[in-house]
């Protein structure tokens, strides 16, 4: 299950809502416990990924909390089709139109998109405004802030693991800076990438700087994927895993792990993306928490919440 539905009550307490999806034999979603008193302060769902049966299921959430006349918030960490900005169609523009016009909550909070032009998409308010809904306020957490915080904070008394931060490409650049900066004004190392201009597939790796001769880095990217991008860049940095880390906010794995421990001593991500029980994840979670070390959000984005 990748969709919770909570609710903060008068006194201040994060609960389960009383609103929980219902589904018919015949396989129709609905929203039960609508009838029970609106008492609460806000409605709050909080998706690790979302299937498109559970859309739907916030579509109608949605309109339970505005039949309720409840502010509802929607905490999506993993923005929903990032990675398509562009073609036709542009796919991100459709999932924002679902969420702003037809989910339509009152805050929308995430962390790290993969692109800020899918952003612009998510927020655009006009889109809610001409379907004559609510305005909502877009809040963006800033990854950097988790890192220092869970990994390296030059002001705590602690060794500094790392000496330096790589982006994988140029375009990965600023959120390297911004880690490379709250960990301690390390200096920043960009690779590349090279393709094939007539098919657009990659064809090799490269580093544009020299990496120091000593020293732990990290890379520090967004969507690991299959990770065939991460295997690539770390044989053409080629320091071996006893000093190349990786840090990616949304862990999908789509491919397992295997590959990914001949490169890197340690991967770290969040819980932003829910896996089901296969390819070396279990319950939810990379099944070797010595290797792949997954932070949590929640304690982080819940206090962006501001209704």
């Amino acid at each position: 299950m990748t969709l919770h539905l909570q609710a903060k009550t008068e006194q201040g307490w994060i609960v389960d809502s009383p609103l929980q999806p219902l589904v018919f034999p015949d396989g129709a979603v609905h929203i039960k416990g609508g009838d029970n008193p609106a008492v609460y302060a806000y409605q709050v769902a909080y998706a690790k990924g979302l299937s498109h049966d559970e859309l739907f299921t916030l579509a109608m959430w949605a309109e339970a909390c505005r039949e309720r006349m409840e502010k509802y918030v929607l905490i999506l960490p993993y923005l929903p089709g990032a990675r398509m900005d562009r073609g036709n169609p542009i796919g991100a523009q459709v999932y924002a139109w679902y969420i702003n016009d037809i989910v339509s909550p009152n805050q929308l909070i995430t962390i790290d998109p993969h692109s800020g032009v899918a952003l612009q998409f998510f927020k655009e308010d006009y889109l809610t405004v001409a379907a004559g809904g609510v305005p909502h306020k877009t809040t963006v957490f800033p990854v950097e802030r988790i890192i220092r915080h869970e990994i390296q904070d030059p002001e705590q008394n602690e060794p500094q693991v790392y000496q330096g931060v790589i982006a994988p490409d140029k375009g990965a650049h600023d959120r390297a800076a911004a880690a490379a900066k709250v960990m301690g004004n390390l200096p920043v190392y960009t690779a590349g990438k090279t393709r094939d201009f007539e098919t657009g597939k990659l064809t090799g790796f490269h580093m544009e700087d020299e990496l120091p001769a000593e020293g732990r880095f990290l890379i520090v990217d967004d969507i690991c994927d299959g990770g065939g991008t991460f295997n690539g860049l770390a044989e053409a940095i080629g320091i071996g895993k006893d000093r190349l880390d990786l840090w990616v906010t949304h862990g999908i794995f789509s491919k397992g792990l295997r590959e990914l421990r001949k490169n890197f001593g340690v991967i770290h991500t969040t819980d932003s993306y829910y896996h089901e029980d296969h390819n070396g994840m279990a319950g939810g979670f990379p099944a070797d928490p010595d290797f792949v070390k997954v932070h949590k959000l929640a304690k982080y984005l819940y206090g962006e919440i501001d209704l």
